[in-house]
């Protein structure tokens, strides 16, 4: 028995002007080691009042909007290398896009979901997942 490393990258999901939708769901069993959150407003009327919203085993760990979780998790800074659990990477007002990386978020023992409010009234919005974690496999 051993954990193995697993790679997921989610499709550009589609949010329309103030709709919240789920945006991912993995069932099972894993350990996540880094997950990344990236918010595309098409350089339109983007806001950072969006909400990202993180259930782990049925029990919401995180509902937050973008700004809260830069203020408040990354300390209000842009940082492209730090260890840190909850890092800002990209956070452009010009273009509309936010991305963070929050590492080493624990097991997941039944499933994961993650959910997207578009605060936006007016144009929807691209957002994209990113996750790196380990499965449980019996070995031989």
């Amino acid at each position: 028995m051993f954990w193995r490393r697993r790679f997921y990258r989610s499709p550009i999901t589609n949010v329309q002007a103030g709709e919240e939708k789920r945006v991912l769901y993995h069932k099972g069993t894993i350990l996540i080691k880094q997950l990344v959150l990236r918010y595309d407003g098409n350089d339109d009327t983007g806001t950072t009042n969006c909400v990202w919203t993180i259930k782990v085993d049925s029990e919401e760990i995180l509902r937050e909007s973008i700004r809260n979780i830069h203020v408040y998790f990354s300390g209000g800074r842009v940082r492209l290398d730090s260890d840190a659990p909850v890092v800002c990477v990209d956070y452009n007002d010009t273009y509309k896009v936010y991305t963070f990386i929050i590492r080493n978020l624990g097991l997941v023992k039944e499933g994961i979901e993650i959910w997207f409010k578009n605060e936006d009234t007016s144009n929807q919005c691209g957002v994209r997942i990113g996750i790196v974690y380990d499965v449980y496999e019996e070995g031989k």
